[in-house]
């Protein structure tokens, strides 16, 4: 029996990347907003959704730390996983988890945002 695990997200940092140091070498965690436009009687809606990425690759982080920020448009593919705990109240919590995994990710960034100073040219 086969099983799949695959996340495919696009859509627009929340936040500048958050980048950590662990043991294991450095992890980065995202905000990611996405959109999904639909047509309800006749009328054009537009709806957002808010979600917590976990960067685990390295490569990826790297990128994540030197040229993304808020508003950088990223393709993601990532895993998801299922998080169960009891909170100090005894109450159960659980929270979805998409993780970006060493070896099974995939990172592609599309427009950056451009500050203030930026005349749109490139600077690299």
């Amino acid at each position: 029996m086969l099983y799949l695990n695959k996340l495919e997200l696009i859509g627009n940092l929340t936040r500048d990347p958050e980048i950590k140091s662990t043991s294991n070498g450095k992890m980065a965690r995202i905000g990611i907003a996405v959109n999904r436009r639909y047509s309800h009687n006749d009328e054009m809606k537009e709806e957002v959704t808010f979600l917590n990425v976990t960067c685990f690759n390295e490569r990826h982080v790297r990128i994540f730390e030197e040229y993304c920020r808020k508003g950088t448009q990223v393709y993601i593919r990532a895993e998801v996983r299922m998080n169960k705990w009891t909170d100090g109240d005894g109450n159960e919590r659980q929270n979805l988890e998409i993780v970006m995994q060493p070896y099974r990710s995939e990172l592609i960034l599309g427009g950056r945002p451009q500050s203030h100073g930026d005349n749109g040219g490139s600077s690299q």
